[in-house]
């Protein structure tokens, strides 16, 4: 089964990137964080994916900045391919509106991701994002 998902790392006002927790519901890597991600629908585009879901599980409304790497994900059962965007956000009150599927939501320093367990495709996103050259 082919799946396309989204990412997105999400910067505040003071450089701070929005990391989830992925709890006990959570399809693989409970406990280990990540930045947030969402399955794109069918006859929906990636970026449109990312603003839709990251207003309807955290109530954050964002701006995409741009693209920052597409991931691919091949295992037994699915082949993932994922884009990943650095996004803005334009309003914040964050709130976890799946509780069940993330148990933890907070800002961080990206010096403070590296005191994290994090899922592949949030490594594989940092790595892109600090070889970016603006």
């Amino acid at each position: 089964m082919i799946c396309v998902w989204t990412w997105a790392m999400v910067f505040n006002s003071e450089g701070k990137v929005l990391l989830t927790q992925r709890g006990h519901k959570a399809r693989d890597d409970q406990g280990m964080r990540e930045f947030p991600w969402w399955a794109v629908e069918f006859w929906e585009n990636t970026k449109q994916a990312t603003i839709r879901e990251i207003k309807e599980e955290c109530n954050i409304d964002i701006t995409i900045v741009r693209l920052l790497e597409v991931y691919e994900n091949i295992n037994t059962i699915q082949h993932r391919v994922c884009t990943s965007y650095i996004a803005t956000y334009m309003w914040w009150e964050l709130k976890r509106m799946e509780p069940e599927k993330c148990t933890a939501v907070k800002r961080v320093s990206l010096d403070e991701l590296n005191n994290y367990e994090l899922t592949n495709v949030t490594k594989s996103n940092y790595k892109a994002y600090r070889n970016l050259k603006y």
